[in-house]
């Protein structure tokens, strides 16, 4: 019982660093790199510079720039509090929501390629290689653009009806994303804006435009540019939410262990076996 009184209060301060840790790392690198310089730069003029002699005479300059480091300190502190933490955690709170959402852009990518090449989808979206241009544009060519096509364990009558149902599910995801963009960092939304105008650009375009083509070759470049944007949107988003995935899965686990708790306290032996 002891032992395990320890070992529990010994691993509380390892968490808190860790959570501080990773809450500190998502703030602006300035930022960052400001508030150790102004800690730095207050220890170096309280204790190391303490007796050495002012520049200018009538001028107290080490006060002055005590004070601005000083000041510099608590307003960041202010934001850490005020600004930072709530955005931080909204991120956390919505991270799910996020991954679900683009991981499904990253499927859909995938899936037009595997749709040119009559094959299933049996691996996630990322762990299949990237045509280049060429290749893709050498299966469009091969294609037939109203023969039937499976795509995602769905089958469409023709390659129209599978772009416009693609359109409209992009579109879709697109717009679910945007309804929480106060959690989504602005490199996320430019890569996502981005593959929004790529897909009205280069795949849906013959809405607008009569297309006489048998082939598939009119909307090889719209197939490519969606698997390389949809590919660049997740590596994005992975990089920029890594520290806020650590956290939302550090808060599943505990949330799993309170559960746990609370069960194992509502559970009364009788002293039947």
């Amino acid at each position: 019982m002891r032992k395990n009184f320890w070992k529990y209060w010994c691993r509380v301060p390892k968490e808190k660093i860790a959570q501080f840790y990773r809450r500190f790392m998502t703030v602006n690198k300035l930022l960052r790199w400001g508030l150790i310089f102004a800690i730095v730069s207050v220890i170096t003029a309280e204790f190391l510079l303490l007796n050495s002699n002012e520049w200018f005479e009538h001028a107290s300059l080490r006060s002055i720039y005590r004070t601005l480091c000083l000041s510099y300190i608590t307003s960041f502190i202010f934001y850490f509090l005020n600004v930072h933490l709530p955005n931080y955690n909204a991120k956390v709170k919505h991270y799910q929501y996020l991954n679900n959402k683009i991981y499904r852009l990253t499927e859909i990518g995938a899936g037009l390629v595997l749709a040119l090449q009559r094959d299933s989808m049996t691996k996630k979206p990322y762990e299949y290689e990237i045509l280049a241009r060429e290749e893709i544009k050498t299966f469009c060519e091969k294609t037939r653009s109203r023969e039937k096509v499976d795509f995602l364990h769905k089958t469409y009558a023709n390659w129209f009806n599978l772009t416009e149902a693609v359109d409209t599910e992009t579109k879709r995801l697109v717009l679910a994303l945007l309804s929480v963009k106060e959690s989504l960092d602005p490199s996320v939304t430019m890569e996502l804006l981005n593959l929004e105008d790529s897909l009205d650009r280069f795949l849906v375009f013959y809405k607008t435009k009569n297309v006489d083509n048998d082939d598939l070759n009119f909307c090889a470049e719209g197939i490519y540019r969606y698997r390389v944007l949809s590919d660049k949107l997740a590596a994005t988003f992975l990089k920029k939410y890594k520290h806020h995935r650590n956290e939302f899965e550090a808060s599943k686990k505990f949330k799993k262990l309170t559960e746990l708790n609370e069960i194992k306290s509502t559970i009364t032996y009788n002293g039947d076996i």
